[in-house]
């Protein structure tokens, strides 16, 4: 019979490989986990084929390397309509969405990266959208550093030690430090901007939702730079910050 202790320990092995293979977005090498985790390539192999077997990994023959699967994203995608987090915050988001006429986003953190629960996309011919339920990096774009800033101290500094932080774009923030700063300026405004650090030429203005005993989320606008001027954001800032509070609100932070 296997004891208690042991089937734990088993559970935290699972979990610090689906983190560590979700963190890197080409995903992670038998070795690469054993030398991670400081276990055995064996033991690595053998968590690794299960997870593949029933879907929660992917693992890519030419290069050798795990990455999420789509068993994972069907397990967090069930997340959000589960808690209503969506039903409950869509009155908001409409109203956000009417006001600014840009494309309104809810999204969710989910390990180490971030997805897309639920978006009103933008009336505008030339607009930019997102997926529903792929997952993305945290640190590039407005709407993962407002997630970021949700993170315990702790989390956070797990984060950067866990993901590389490689570009997106050209004005992809990849330096710790100023990762950090851009955490704590969120922190401070209540709100994230970015131009251009995920998609080229795209402005997002992004407000965390903070919910206790909730995953990390937050709203986010999304428009092109050509269309957002820089007197704009000031207002737009607000607009999304006072529809992040009234989603807290709802889902039950305001309690």
């Amino acid at each position: 019979m296997v004891r208690g202790d042991e089937t734990l320990d088993s559970v935290d092995r699972v979990a610090a490989v689906l983190r560590a293979c979700a963190a890197h977005q080409g995903g992670k090498s038998v070795r690469d986990l054993a030398a991670d985790l400081t276990l055995s390539k064996s033991a690595v192999h053998r968590l690794l084929v299960s997870l593949e077997h029933v879907g929660f990994l992917h693992y890519d023959s030419p290069s050798g390397r795990y990455s999420i699967g789509e068993g994972i994203l069907e397990l967090a995608a069930t997340y959000p309509r589960r808690s209503d987090l969506v039903g409950e915050s869509r009155p908001m988001l409409s109203d956000l969405w009417s006001e600014v006429g840009e494309t309104v986003c809810l999204h969710m953190a989910v390990g180490w990266q971030r997805m897309t629960i639920f978006q009103y996309e933008s009336p505008h011919d030339l607009r930019f959208a997102t997926s529903i339920g792929e997952l993305y990096p945290l640190y590039a774009g407005a709407a993962g550093r407002a997630l970021l800033s949700l993170f315990p101290d702790g989390e956070i500094e797990q984060y950067l030690d866990d993901v590389d932080l490689k570009p997106v774009t050209g004005r992809t923030i990849v330096g710790k430090d100023d990762l950090l700063d851009g955490i704590a300026r969120t922190r401070t405004d209540g709100y994230a901007f970015s131009h251009g650090e995920r998609v080229t030429g795209a402005i997002g203005i992004a407000a965390p939702i903070a919910v206790p005993g909730r995953p990390p989320l937050c709203v986010s606008v999304y428009g092109p730079a050509e269309r957002i001027r820089a007197a704009q954001t000031s207002a737009l800032a607000k607009a999304v910050v006072r529809t992040a509070q009234a989603c807290a609100a709802a889902l039950g932070g305001g309690r």
